[in-house]
């Protein structure tokens, strides 16, 4: 038996949003490598997309109450990697892989679903917080730094403390 809740299946679902877009004719076509946690040791195969969760919050649109619901907050940042030999190429490809990230998101926002029992709109909200245009990844036995940009959304749901979980046997 295992108990699977709301929170768990907001990473899954995000990354479902972008593999929707990893195909022939799709959005993300060209993406190499998808690494969907911020611990793994896959390698970085550019162009490539790098989920990092953030901690999740209380939404700031939402009153603190007593009640048994509650609008949650989860940042997402999708640190995008593209190589080039030119650096200022490298940076142009990377804001172009972060927008086409930001499209597929809104794309596939409330269309996808990585569980047959997961409501219609499991999303409440999708809101953009950041673009960092210029960063870099430094990549484990390189000595070169890899042009990187960030690009961060929110992610807002809304959480039953009552039925969020459900029980699988």
């Amino acid at each position: 038996m295992r108990f699977v809740n709301t929170a768990s299946l907001v990473p899954q679902t995000v990354k479902a949003y972008l593999e929707r877009e990893i195909c022939e004719g799709g959005l993300l076509e060209d993406v190499e490598t998808l690494i969907p946690s911020v611990n793994s040791d896959v390698p970085v195969d550019p162009p490539a997309i790098w989920i990092v969760q953030h901690p999740t919050t209380r939404w700031s649109g939402s009153q603190p109450n007593l009640s048994n619901k509650i609008a949650m907050s989860v940042p997402f940042e999708f640190v995008c990697v593209e190589y080039s030999d030119d650096l200022e190429e490298a940076e142009i490809l990377g804001i172009s892989l972060a927008s086409r990230v930001g499209s597929s998101l809104m794309k596939n926002f409330n269309k996808v679903k990585v569980d047959d029992s997961m409501p219609n709109r499991f999303f409440h909200k999708l809101e953009f917080e950041t673009l960092y245009p210029v960063g870099e990844v430094t990549v484990v036995g390189k000595s070169e730094r890899i042009p990187a940009t960030s690009i961060i959304f929110n992610f807002v749901y809304v959480v039953d403390w009552l039925k969020c979980n459900r029980r699988y046997d």
